[in-house]
Order: C-alpha cells, then structure tokens, then sequence
C-alpha cells in the first residue's frame, strides 16, 4: 500500500541538511510513484518563473515485507553514521552515471526526516524556509525521482537474484535513462506514444541485455520487466489519487505492454553482451585488421582515455574534465552485432584531483595489472620547486574504482608528451616522454610497487626507428610478447608501420625511418628493434587522433581511432602474433621466454601401474614429483543407484557403444587394496596385508611425506565416469547427498571395506587427498561417452554443483575442475559464475580433432592458434580461441590452466599432398598401439619407441605453433618440446595459472615432454 499526503511530518528522527538524494533500495518505491506519473504526463510540468512557497511532502509506503523495511531502516542509519546528508549520498551514486544524459545537473539543499515502523516508512522532505522558484520543485522532482528509480531497479534486481555488480550497473542505467526521459518530457519534448514505446524498449532491453542477461536467461529478464510493469502499474494508481485525475494507470499499463512486446527481439539481439568480439566484423584474412565499427558514440579525443582500470585485461574508458572528474565506464564487451558496451561506473577522480584539475594519464607502476592514474604538476604547482609526477594508486575492484592517497613518485623529468608502457618486460610500466618530432627521452621504472623519485633510471642514448617527423608514433605491445614495440601510424595514407621490441636493452639507434622512408619506403632496424614491416595498409582513416589499447585480452594492443566525421571512436582489433602478417615471429625456441609456470597440473591415472608399469613411484624416482604442484588422481565413478561417490571392483569397458558398461565399475583394489612390494614402494616399505589403506592411496601418502609441497586431488568423472554426473547434480537435495559422500570418502578418509580385504574403515584415507576436482565430460551435452545422461538444466546443476562442493569443503581444501574448450560444450555452462568456486580451471584444449572424423581432414589435436590453411579456420577449435572465451567471459586469467596432451591423434591412409599429409583426406584409424591400447591414439613415448618422431618425419607449423608426425601414409598431430615450449611462452604471454597435462603415463623414460611444458629439468 502506497500512501502519498501533504501536511505535518509524522515523529521522525533528527532532521538532515540535503543538497542532492541517494536511498537505499526501499525509498526508490517512494519516488518511483512520482516519478511514473511525470513519466507518463499524469501532470503538467509547473511554470519555471512562478514562485511559491512548498508545504512539506510527506510519503509514507507499506512494503508489507519486513525483512524489506528493515533493510531501509539499515540503511538510513548507516547514512546517518556517516556523517552524510542523504542528498550527498545521491550525489555520489548519481552524479557521473548521469552526467552524460544531463550534465548540467543543479543540486538542492533540503531537509528531510524519516521513520520506518514496522513495514511503513515515512520520508518527510522539509519545505525551505524562504520561497523558491517552481523550476526549484520540478528539478527537485525529476533528480531525485530518477536517482530513487535507478535503485529501485537495483533493489528489484537484487530481490531477483542478481549479484550485486550487475544489479548496481542495471539500477544505474535506467536511473540516468529515467533522467533524461523525465527532463525531455519538462521540455516538452515528448508527445508521441509510439515514440516513447520505442523509445523505453530500446532503452530497457538495452539495460536488461547489459546488466541482466548476462547471469540470467532471457526469460528471467523478462519476469523481470513483468514484475517491474505490474508496479509501476500500482505506483500509477497510486499517483492517480495523489494528484487527482482518470485514465492514467490505464495509459501506463498500455504503453507498458506494447515495450514488453518489443523487449524479446533487443533481448535476443543481445545475449551474448559480454563476448570478446574478437572478429564481429566479418572474415578478414589472417594479419588483417578487423574493423570493429564505432565502439563509442562521442568523445573528447583530447579528453578520452583507454586503460585498464579494473586489472582484467582490457582497456576501460575515460574522459576527464577541466574541473578534475573523471569520468569512467569498464568495458563489458559486445553483443553479437559488434556493438561495444560499457558500464557508467561515474565520476571516479579522488578528491585531490578536484581540487588541483590536471590532464589525465595512466600506467601500471606497481604490476599489479591496475593503471594508475598520473598527473603532471610544474614547479609552482608540486610543492617542491621542480617538476613533479603524481601519482594515487589503483585499489580498484570489478565493482569499484578506486584510488589510494596521491604520492610524488618522480621529480623532474623532463617535458613531452607522457607515454606509458613497458619497455623492458618487468610487468610495470617505464615513461616515455615524446617531442614533437618523436624524439624520446626514457626513463626506466625500477621499482617494486609504486615508485619513488629515486626509483627512475634515464635511458642514456634511447633511440628507436621511428624518429622525425613521420607520422605519430605510439610505444604499445602488438605481438602480445609483453615488450611495447614501437607503431607509426599514418593517418592520411592509412599505413601501419611496426617494429618488435627484441628486448635486449640496447635501443641505440642506427638509422632512422625518416631517412629510410626517402630511400626505400621502408625502414630499417635500430638496435633493440625488428622490423615488422607495413602491418597495416588501407584506406586513408577518417580522423589523426588515435590510441592503442587491448580490448579483447588477447596481450596484443587494439587501435582506437577518434573518428573526426562522426565525433565517437572507431576500432580494430589487431591481430595476435598467431595470425600476424609477419609469418613466423621470432621466439625463443629454448624456452628461456617461456619461464617456468606457476601452477603445474598433471593426472595420474590409476590403471598405468598394470601395463604401462608406471606407479607413484616412478614419478619419485624420474624427477616429476618435484615438478609439480598438484597431481590429480584418476577417475572415480559414481553409484548409479545411490548416486553418491563409490568404491568397486568392477571392470569397466572400453567398448565406445556400450552406454552401460561402465555402470557401478571401479578399480577398488588398485585404489586403496594391492599389497605394493618393497621394490614397487615409493619408500621402499612393502605394504602388510592387514593395513588399513595400502594401494595407490598409499603410496600417494608416501609421495607427499617426500614432496610437500605437492598437492594431490581426487578426480571424479572423466571420459567413461561422467554418465551420472547430472542425476546426481539435478537438484538441491541429491547434490547435498552426492558431494557429502565424496567428501566423506576421499577428504574424510572414510573408504568402504570390500570382500575380504581388511583395507577400509572411517579415517583410513585421511591426509591423503588435498581436494576434488571434478572431470564431467560434458554439461548439457550428447558429446559425451555413449549412454551418458544429459539435460538442459545441466547448465545451472554444474553451477550448484561446484558451490556445493566449495561449500562442503571450506576454504581450506581444493576445488578444480577440467573444463570444455570446443565452442558448443563452453556454451553450456556458465563459465561467469563457476570461477568464483573453484581454485583452478584445467582447460581440456586438446581432442579438438581426431580419428573419429573419419576420412578427416587431417588436423592438429591441440593446436594453439587459427591458421587460414586449416579447413575447420572459424569454428573456434584451438586453444587461444577456447581460453579467451573464458577471459572474456569473466574467468580469471589467473586460475586458468593450459591442458596439453602427452598423447597424439591421427589418421592412416593419408596422401602427402604439398603439406606433408596436412589437411587431407584419410582412410581410417592408425592400428592401436601396445600403451594406449586405441585406434587412432599413441603416446608420445610409443611414437618415439617406433621410431616415428625423426627429422624426416616431423614438421612444423608456424601458424598453429604446432607439430605432426608424417611417414608417407600415416598422420599424427603431436606435441613435442617444440610445441610445448610455444605453449609455454603463449601461457605466460596471457598470464595464465599455468599448465595442466593429461596424462603422465605417456611420456617417455626422460620425462621430455615434462621438462618442455614445465621449463624445468
């Protein structure tokens, strides 16, 4: 019931000094009521010159919810304890999401009172004690009435489920549409329904698609605009008695109706708002620049920056003023139509920067992925008589930007024009300081963490191949090495010249391009720089301010063009060093760039102790314990009655038709009942019939006791394990049920005893796993082993599933899981919201093609990058597409894996060709081998055995970064140290967790592969 009065206030707490209005979620109702019918022309607009002298407006709202009206009642008091008028509290949730529908924005100092008893809540707005202009009122009006709306919004996408940062984002665009709206309406603007239905369902679906759709379906969305229309139907009503009036709840409940008949197709239009947009352009050949269209409709090239604000990866936008704000969006990426989407974060600038207004720059000085925002303060103005920089640090979040108190990190260095970028490798960004005819003086960052004045080391002698007067030049990394490489771009003709930063740290000049253009049109290489040649070549562009920032977290630099015609910015995405125009960009084939990764993920499977004669303790003895840091044991089935985790012995089956086979199968004995011999014995002590755990589970236990630093999970699932996965995981009560049986099992210890062994009983197993990590192969999905159960709702269980298990776990134990790479298995699960439960990703980026594709072509089974040549080029199976899907869906670089196999694919039959038997067709499936026991599969030890892995029958690919084994009638894609090395350097260049390998047992006696994927020997 919503209640609206003028008159006495009702008893209230202490009266506040308000100069602009922000609520919590609760008082968005009250002025929403106003709000809609100012909307909807309930009333006419007072006259701006009468002068009047207000009563005060008194609302008062039963929510008939008390846990709501109680959140309000936190709320209030909350802003009571800051020391902070509600108007100031509005100004700083409002003021620069709306700046850009109305930047003129006035702010009114009012008092107000406010009680909440029971589930009513009473706002009193107080009258000014002189009289005011009626414009007063209606500003009054509309500000607060579209602030209160917006989180209205908030509140009522927060009651929906929503997090909380897409919730805030959504309330805050229909705050600033609301603004606007409501202000075009004062103006007499708006006359035509038809007009505002378009108008509203643009705007709505446009919100809902941004901030909605991407945690939610498009059904959800649209319950939601539902609830939303049949409150603002209530609310009509309600403004009906308030004003006086007819017809008004039935014009609003219309022209309501007729948006949520036109939200379905802006909904479509945009459910895949927060992809990367890699290439929304079109199929432009490999080493093109792929026009990405108008990403911004207007900016202020001298005025607009792209950074990275939020330390995922991609370049946020903002616009500074005179006055110091600083106004800011994060990239949200793109919809399916290329359409680039940001999020109005507001006026971000810290209170230093208002109060001494200076350009804006920004850098990472700390390493910590987040651009520091920079000024630039002359002698007079820092404090200490010379030149100075300042610097607040980045402390933001994915939700909030913010910035740490203002240090002086430098002094006197010079003057130009700042480029930050990093010259040297380190992860922190150097300064460049560019004249106008692209001579630089350079200062080397040296710092750990933010710098300070002592902390800058000039370049002496700093040159690059770039300098006089030829075009802009702009230092930023476009080959994704980690190195800013030195551009010039060409605005008139179109041409983008490049050069390779080598890294070497000479930078000392030999020729320069201005006299090199003279002669040849080209330029040579200065020392320290690889000429790249002409990267790019074109069409004249259509403006000469540009700028270089990654906006698809591929570690390669994007171009943005301030487009002079249209006033927005123009983009292309350049392309990565995979696809890049130069054929084979140098790398180390040592290794040596590649590092060593931080996370190095192996699985053991249980069953390579029999023929494979491959035990815990091998990985002991030949060095690969110490390699790594967490080894998954493999699999673990699950109950196809009880649907819990279980033990058996059981043999399964290999048969790929059987869909029954591997029903309640297990390998108990080999788990926790085989008696190991003293000389099979990690430490060299036999098991004893009456042990309580002996086995591999034993044996595991002893392997920790000599590496400690290893970690060890169990794996449930895999390829033959997974046909349960979504019984067990279909509702709330049988996922409680399933993860509080593995977690009994495995982290409790808890093993069943079985026949006669004496293994077994409560706490036998303790200690000997660290976690679980969960192999369903797959969501949703008939790509899985035959027989395998599926459904739709798969998508959300894996979800529930994976917080349940995080949650019966704690923090104190892991939590990973292997996770699809091939477009249509990603699809189906919500790679946004599974990473906040789990420790690591391992990205399954191999099986990408195989002997089950019948006459082929012959393809890689893991390759890294796209290539032209590749018949399946666009389908999105290789392993950059797979891990920047989930990049740019929001997982965490930083807990992802890189899978590899120690395992090839191939074909037989196959002819030559002019490639080597590379993409083309075959007859069939190579015999199976001895180890791998397959048709179409070997182990890369079994290749070596035979002899097939020789100088005459491997080639490479300097596109995919890939490897293949051809011998004149058989084809297999494998990995070598080649390979792996390339993989390694691709997994540091994108600053992933690191490497995960399946599987041990397939890697030669001198652990080769290992050595190769993990850079250590």
């Amino acid at each position: 019931m919503y209640l609206l009065h003028r008159g006495a206030a009702h008893a209230s707490a202490t009266p506040h000094k308000h100069r602009h209005v922000r609520v919590g979620r609760v008082l968005t109702l009250i002025a929403a009521v106003t709000a809609v019918a100012l909307l909807f022309g309930l009333v006419n607009p007072p006259s701006a010159q009468a002068q009047t002298t207000v009563g005060d407006q008194v609302v008062s709202v039963d929510f008939e919810d008390a846990e709501l009206a109680d959140d309000l009642r936190q709320e209030l008091t909350a802003i009571d304890e800051s020391g902070k008028s509600l108007s100031e509290v509005l100004e700083e949730k409002t003021e620069g999401r709306l700046h850009d529908v109305l930047p003129d924005l006035k702010y009114l100092d009012f008092e107000h009172e406010w009680t909440v008893e029971g589930t009513v809540a009473t706002i009193t707005v107080k009258a000014p004690e002189a009289e005011v202009d009626m414009s007063w009122l209606q500003a009054a009006l509309i500000v607060s009435s579209a602030a209160l709306f917006g989180l209205w919004m908030t509140s009522l996408c927060k009651r929906a489920g929503g997090p909380v940062s897409a919730c805030v984002g959504f309330g805050a665009f229909m705050g600033e549409f609301m603004n606007g709206f409501l202000s075009q309406w004062a103006d007499g603007k708006l006359k035509d329904t038809e007009e505002w239905k378009n108008t509203l369902s643009k705007s709505i679906g446009l919100g809902l698609t941004m901030f909605i759709v991407t945690w939610s379906s498009t059904a959800q969305a649209l319950a939601m605009f539902q609830e939303f229309k049949r409150k603002a139907v209530l609310f009509a009503r309600t403004a009906e008695a308030y004003f006086g009036g007819t017809g008004a709840a039935d014009a609003v409940e219309s022209v309501l109706n007729k948006v949520e008949g036109a939200l379905p197709d802006w909904l479509r239009k945009g459910t895949s708002a927060t992809g990367t947009c890699r290439e929304p352009a079109g199929d432009g050949a490999a080493g093109e620049w792929a026009s990405l269209g108008q990403i911004v409709d207007n900016a202020d090239s001298a005025q607009t920056r792209f950074t990275d604000l939020d330390g995922d990866g991609d370049g946020d936008r903002t616009t500074s003023g005179s006055d110091g704000r600083l106004y800011t969006w994060v990239n949200g990426g793109c919809g399916d139509d290329g359409e680039r989407i940001w999020f109005p974060m507001g006026d971000t600038a810290p209170a230093a920067a208002l109060a001494t207004p200076k350009d804006a720059y920004f850098g990472d000085l700390d390493r910590d992925g987040r651009d520091e925002l920079i000024n630039f303060l002359s002698a007079s103005e820092s404090g200490t008589g010379v030149a100075a920089m300042r610097v607040w640090r980045n402390e933001s979040t994915s939700t909030d930007i913010k910035w740490a108190a203002p240090v002086i990190v430098a002094n006197d260095l010079g003057v130009g024009t700042p480029q930050f970028a990093d010259l040297d490798g380190d992860k922190d960004d150097d300064l460049l300081l560019v004249d106008r005819n692209n001579f630089v003086t350079a200062w080397r960052n040296t710092a750990n963490g933010i710098p300070k004045p002592g902390d800058w080391r000039e370049i002496t002698g700093f040159t690059h191949p770039a300098e006089g007067p030829v075009g802009q030049v702009y230092f930023t990394d476009i080959t994704g090495d980690g190195l800013a490489d030195t551009v010039v771009v060409q605005y008139m003709t179109g041409d983008v010249l490049a050069w390779k930063n080598t890294g070497d740290g000479s930078w000392s000049s030999t020729s320069s391009m201005s006299t090199q253009l003279v002669r040849t049109a080209a330029a040579a290489d200065a020392s320290g720089w690889q000429s790249l040649g002409t990267v790019r070549s074109g069409d004249a562009f259509a403006g000469s301010v540009g700028a270089f920032s990654d906006l698809d977290v591929d570690k390669v630099s994007d171009f943005l063009l301030f487009n002079s015609t249209s006033k927005g910015v123009d983009a292309w995405h350049v392309p990565q060093p995979g696809d890049s125009a130069v054929e084979d960009l140098k790398w180390n084939e040592s290794g040596a760039e590649g590092g060593v990764p931080g996370e190095r993920v192996a699985y053991f499977n249980s069953w390579s102790i029999y023929a494979n004669n491959y035990t815990l303790k091998t990985l002991d003895q030949n060095g690969t314990a110490a390699k790594l840091t967490k080894l998954n044991y493999a699999f673990q089935n699950i109950d196809p009655v009880n649907l819990t985790c279980m033990a058996a012995n059981k043999a399964g089956s290999s048969d790929e038709s059987n869909g029954t086979a591997n029903d309640g199968a297990g390998d108990a004995w080999a788990d926790y009942q085989k008696s190991f011999t003293a000389e099979e014995s990690v430490d060299g002590v036999a098991d004893s019939w009456g042990n309580s755990l002996k086995g591999n589970f034993n044996q595991i236990k002893k392997l920790k006791a000599k590496h400690p630093n290893l970690k060890v999970l169990v794996s449930i699932g895999g390829w033959t394990y997974s046909k349960y996965f979504s019984d067990a995981a279909a509702t709330d009560a049988s996922r409680k049920k399933f993860v509080k049986s593995c977690v009994d099992m495995f982290i409790k210890g808890n093993l069943p005893k079985l026949g006669d062994d004496p293994a077994g009983g409560d706490g036998a197993a303790a200690g000997v796993f660290d976690g679980i990590d969960i192999d369903w192969e797959f969501p949703a999905s008939a790509d899985g082993h035959t027989g395998n159960h599926h459904s739709d709702q798969d998508t959300a269980n894996f979800t529930a599933l994976l917080a349940e298990f995080r949650a019966q776990l704690g923090s104190g134990k892991l939590l990973t899981a292997a996770l699809p790479a091939g477009p249509k298995k990603m699809s189906k699960i919500e790679i946004g919201k599974i990473a906040s439960y789990l420790d690591l990703g391992n990205l399954m980026t191999y099986d990408m093609h195989g002997a089950w594709e019948g006459t082929g072509p012959t393809n890689f089974n893991a390759p890294l990058y796209r290539s032209t040549a590749d018949p399946a080029d666009g389908t999105g199976m290789t392993a950059d597409d797979a891990v920047t899907t989930y990049l740019g869906k929001g997982f965490p670089a930083g807990k992802i894996t890189l899978g590899v196999p120690f395992y090839a694919r191939g074909w037989s039959g196959v002819a030559s060709g002019a490639t080597h038997g590379l993409y083309q067709s075959a007859t069939g499936s190579p015999a199976a081998y001895p180890y791998s026991q397959a048709p179409g599969v070997a182990f890369y030890k079994e290749l070596k055995s035979a002899n097939k892995l020789t100088d005459s029958t491997i080639f490479w690919d300097s596109r995919t970064k890939s490897t293949w084994m051809y011998d004149g009638s058989t084809f297999f894609g494998v990995e070598t140290p080649k390979s792996m090395t390339a993989k390694r350097q691709y997994i540091k260049n994108k600053g992933l967790a690191g490497v995960m390998i399946y599987s041990l047992e397939g890697d030669d006696a001198q652990t080769t592969l290992l050595k190769a994927s993990t850079g250590l020997n």
